[in-house]
C-alpha cells in the first residue's frame, strides 16, 4: 500500500496543512485539498498530491528527488505544471517526500476524446507545448515522455469549439527529464526513427513527438475513431514486441532509411517492395489532411533528427508567428452550394531555419 490514502493530513515545508483525499488512478498521486483556515468551505483549494512511486528505491527516492530537482529548476517557466508547495521527508517515521502540484481540468488525451478540437485550439494546444520544450531545451535537457496524458489543459469545453485563446496548456511529469543519452525512450507510438535505430535521445526526438501529437489532433477533425499516424498500427497478438516491429517496419520504408545517410549503419527492416515511399504522406492526404499541413509535417517528421527544427525555430516561423497554421478555410456560399478557398502558396520564406 502506498504512502497516500484517504483522509492523511500533510504538513508542508511552508507550514501549510493538505489533506489526501482521492487516488487519481495511481496509488501515488492523489487529489488534495489545502486545510485554509476558513470555517466555511474550509477545504477549498484542490490539488494534486505526489509522492514517490513503489518502485523508487526507499529511503533515498532517487528517481522522486530527480523529479523534485526539475520542478525547482523549471518552477518560472509559465508552461511547465507549478509545483505550489512540498511535503518533507521524515526520517523518523520513514515518510517520504510528497509534491503539491496545481490541478488541471482533464489531459490533452482527455480533451481529445470529447470531441474534435478547432484549428485554433490545435494551434494553441502546440504552441503551449513549444514554449515548454523552448524551456526545457534551452537548458541543455530533454522531456523524453511525450504524449498526450502528459500535457495538461485547463479552459476546455468538452461540447463547444473555441479559438483557442482560453486555454492554459502546460507540461506535467517532469520525472523523465534528461540529459541527452544513448537508451530508449518516447512512447512507441511518439518514438522517433533514431530512437530505434540508433538509440540516440536528443531534444530532436521531442520536436518529432510534436510532430506526431499534431497530426493526430488534425486527423481526429475528419477520422474522430481513429488514433492516428504509427498509432494505428496493429499487431496479431497486440504484444507490444510485435508493436515495436510494426513501428519500426513502417518507418523504414516510410523514409526509404537504407537511402538515409544517418542511417547508413544501422540494422534495419527488410524493404517491403509494396510499400511505397512517403507512404504515410498519401495515407494523410486521402484522410482528408489539408496540402499546408501535410507540408508542415513533412518539415518537422524528418528522419534525420539534425534536419528538425528546434521548437524555438517552429515558434519563431511564419507557422506560428504568422498565424498559418490557425487560419480556418473561408467559406464561400453559391447557391447553397459551400466552397472552401484555398490556402495561398506556401512562401520559401517559412522554411524552419533557426534563427
Amino acid at each position: 500500500m502506498g504512502y497516500l490514502e484517504e483522509g492523511r493530513v500533510l504538513k508542508s515545508e511552508n507550514g501549510k496543512t493538505y489533506l489526501a483525499v482521492s487516488s487519481l488512478g495511481q496509488s501515488n498521486v492523489w487529489t488534495g485539498v489545502e486545510d485554509t483556515g476558513t470555517e466555511k468551505d474550509n477545504f477549498s483549494n484542490v490539488v494534486v498530491l505526489k509522492a514517490p512511486s513503489e518502485e523508487d528505491e526507499q529511503d533515498t527516492w532517487p528517481q522522486f528527488v530527480h523529479e523534485m530537482i526539475m520542478h525547482e529548476l523549471f518552477k518560472e517557466a509559465p508552461h511547465i505544471r507549478k509545483q505550489i508547495d512540498r511535503i518533507p521527508p521524515v526520517k523518523e517515521n520513514s515518510s517520504p517526500p510528497v509534491l503539491i502540484l496545481e490541478m488541471f481540468q482533464m489531459t490533452l488525451w482527455q480533451a481529445r476524446a470529447k470531441r474534435p478540437l478547432s484549428r485554433l485550439e490545435i494551434a494553441a494546444i502546440v504552441k503551449g507545448i513549444l514554449e515548454a520544450l523552448q524551456v526545457i531545451h534551452a537548458n541543455g535537457l530533454v522531456y523524453s515522455d511525450f504524449k498526450m496524458e502528459n500535457v495538461m489543459v485547463n479552459g476546455f469545453d468538452p461540447h463547444a469549439q473555441s479559438h483557442g485563446s482560453c486555454l492554459s496548456v502546460k507540461l506535467g511529469d517532469l520525472g523523465t527529464v534528461m540529459y541527452p543519452a544513448s537508451g530508449t525512450a518516447q512512447p512507441v507510438a511518439y518514438r522517433a526513427p533514431e530512437v530505434f535505430f540508433k538509440e540516440e535521445i536528443t531534444s530532436a526526438a521531442d520536436i518529432w513527438a510534436v510532430g506526431l501529437i499534431y497530426s493526430h489532433l488534425l486527423e481526429a477533425r475528419s477520422n474522430f475513431s481513429e488514433t492516428g499516424l504509427y498509432d494505428d498500427l496493429h499487431s496479431s497478438s497486440g504484444l507490444m514486441d510485435e508493436r515495436i516491429q510494426a513501428m519500426r517496419h513502417a518507418l523504414a520504408n516510410d523514409y526509404d532509411l537504407r537511402n538515409v545517410p544517418y542511417y547508413k549503419d544501422c540494422i534495419l527492416p527488410h524493404r517491403d517492395e509494396d510499400h511505397a515511399h512517403g507512404n504515410h504522406w498519401e495515407s494523410l492526404r486521402k484522410k482528408g489532411m489539408e496540402e499546408l499541413d501535410v507540408t508542415f509535417l513533412q518539415r518537422i517528421l524528418k528522419a534525420n533528427p539534425k534536419e528538425r527544427p528546434s521548437a524555438k525555430a517552429i515558434l519563431n516561423s511564419q507557422w506560428f508567428s504568422g498565424g498559418l497554421l490557425a487560419r480556418e478555410f473561408l467559406e464561400v456560399v453559391t447557391d447553397g452550394a459551400s466552397d472552401r478557398l484555398p490556402w495561398p502558396d506556401i512562401p520559401e520564406r517559412l522554411n524552419l531555419v533557426e534563427t
